[in-house]
């Protein structure tokens, strides 16, 4: 249940302030979208743009946007112009008082101020968006400016993050250019109809509304089933998760460390690892099938110590202090795997006696295991070097480069520089 709330948290905010504005809409008996729109026409010619202008802030505010009626202030703004170049005028009106309020809200995260208004239940809204920014960087920027309640979580969430402001101002710029120029063209063209769909206090309004918010949520869940889907496909034969669901439930959620620590964005998990490991190794032409099976039963368990200890890296270029390390490292990851397998019985015999194969490369395939996890972080460190441009790919090389004697894994190394020499003659 907590899972699909997470899921689901946004739309089903929004379903709550959608239901919340009809409500206050029809206690305090507010005006119908009609005389709402009658009333703003009037104060377009007694005031002028400047009306515009502070809507549009107000409505690209966190928070505040939710409850004040912005969209329909700005869209009318459009519907109501006699010219294409006064809906254009009133276009970019509105684009900049949306900006602005962008800015704003990037600035109530940064240093904190976002704090006061999360007593109005925008905590779980907000860590949702702080997941969606981590895993997408700043295109999340883009991809949330087509509603501006949804953008200013964006633009908090950029804050609190401690996104370079330069970087920030650059999306949300072209962003908010872009979205408001596609649905000012289309307001402008479908006219008044268009208004129904972002007043609130009449039942057909609503039902629009929750219609609008029913799709979105289905679209998540079906989304959600197909990552599913995707993921079981990459999980294939694995054949010791079911006995202990709960250890690959937590390698799940473990980011690994050596790519935390050198600042690696929205890094790969200890799970996400192991599939790649698989994935590599079901890729290894010239092995039997008996060979290959044991090649990923080996690979499957060889983190499990790490769902109790956490991804401890263990990195020294002196041979006896990374002996120490390592002996120290291997007498807890044991005491770990005792632990998980003690409770398992026979099969919990069958995956300790993998790990111990793993930790102590003693056969070939053990051997080749360990080959393939070191081979998998060279290729990740290239991976991240040219996503990031952070300066990983030189020293993973150095560092793992002689330990790997498999020769297709050698072949593949060559291609990973022979890549990143491409890549640094550009």
């Amino acid at each position: 249940m907590k899972y699909y709330l997470k899921l689901l948290s946004l739309p089903l905010y929004f379903l709550i302030l959608f239901i919340s504005l009809f409500v206050i809409w029809n206690i305090f008996d507010l005006p119908s979208a009609e005389v709402l729109s009658q009333h703003i026409e009037f104060y377009f010619d007694k005031f002028g743009l400047i009306v515009l202008l502070i809507s549009a802030f107000i409505e690209g505010m966190l928070l505040f946007g939710g409850y004040f009626p912005g969209v329909f202030v700005i869209f009318v703004s459009v519907v109501s112009a006699d010219t294409v170049s006064e809906a254009t005028i009133r276009v970019i009106v509105g684009t900049i008082g949306l900006f602005f309020a962008h800015n704003v809200n990037y600035f109530l995260g940064k240093y904190g101020w976002y704090k006061l208004l999360t007593r109005f239940g925008l905590s779980t809204a907000i860590k949702e968006s702080q997941e969606k920014f981590t895993k997408y960087g700043p295109i999340a920027i883009f991809m949330s400016y087509w509603l501006p309640s949804a953008g200013a979580l964006t633009d908090t969430t950029a804050g609190i993050l401690q996104v370079p402001f330069k970087k920030f101002i650059t999306y949300s710029l072209v962003s908010v250019i872009f979205w408001d120029t596609l649905i000012g063209v289309v307001v402008y063209l479908l006219g008044k109809k268009v208004l129904i769909a972002v007043s609130s206090g009449g039942i057909m309004e609503l039902s629009i509304q929750l219609s609008a918010v029913t799709v979105w949520i289905i679209i998540l869940l079906i989304l959600d089933i197909i990552k599913k889907y995707i993921q079981k496909k990459k999980n294939f034969n694995l054949k010791f998760v079911k006995f202990a669901p709960e250890v690959w439930e937590a390698l799940g959620k473990l980011k690994r460390v050596g790519w935390v620590k050198r600042g690696v964005k929205n890094p790969e998990t200890v799970q996400e690892h192991t599939i790649a490991l698989r994935n590599i190794a079901n890729s290894l032409k010239g092995l039997s099938e008996k060979e290959k099976q044991e090649l990923l039963d080996i690979l499957e368990v060889h983190d499990w110590p790490e769902a109790i200890n956490g991804d401890e890296v263990i990195l020294s270029y002196d041979e006896k202090e990374l002996e120490l390390l390592s002996k120290n490292k291997f007498e807890k990851e044991r005491q770990a795997m005792n632990f998980i397998c003690e409770k398992l019985g026979e099969k919990g015999k069958e995956i300790m006696n993998l790990w111990l194969r793993f930790e102590t490369s003693s056969d070939e395939m053990a051997s080749l295991a360990q080959q393939i996890s070191m081979y998998q972080a060279i290729e990740k460190s290239l991976e991240y070097e040219k996503a990031q441009g952070i300066p990983l790919f030189t020293e993973f090389l150095e560092y793992d480069r002689k330990r790997i004697t498999h020769p297709i894994l050698l072949e593949k190394i060559k291609k990973l520089e022979e890549e990143f020499a491409s890549l640094t003659k550009k």
